[in-house]
């Protein structure tokens, strides 16, 4: 039976809590002996590295979704205002037709609401 795609991630996060702990023992080996705490550091270092690891994947997906969701408004805020420009230039064309300014009236009315929508959804 082949290995699952969810043991080999385990593995990942074991080696990756391995390594921080390591780390943080090492570090704590440097504290001067006369410091009592020191002993105590070198028992809660795995600990501390399980919730560093976590801390750490917790603080990635928080603003990989924040920087995800601004650039996402602030491309769409870009596309929509370039949008309403051209529409905007259009309407003062002097041999437009009644009909076509509002039809644009119209188009610039949706993209304003679209445009305030995905502010909303991105304040959510």
């Amino acid at each position: 039976m082949p290995p699952s795609k969810f043991k080999i991630s385990l593995n990942d996060e074991s080696k990756a809590i391995a390594t921080i702990t390591t780390f943080l023992s090492a570090v704590i080996q440097k504290v001067p002996p006369e410091i009592g705490i020191k002993e105590y550091l070198l028992i809660l270092s795995g600990f501390l590295g399980y919730f560093l690891y976590h801390l750490g994947l917790s603080c990635k997906n928080f603003f990989t979704t924040h920087i995800k969701s601004e650039f996402s408004l602030w491309y769409a805020s870009y596309r929509i205002k370039k949008y309403i420009k051209e529409f905007n230039e259009e309407r003062l064309n002097p041999n437009i037709s009644q009909e076509r300014v509002a039809e644009i009236d119209a188009e610039l009315k949706n993209y304003r609401d679209l445009l305030n929508q995905k502010r909303l959804n991105t304040l959510k």
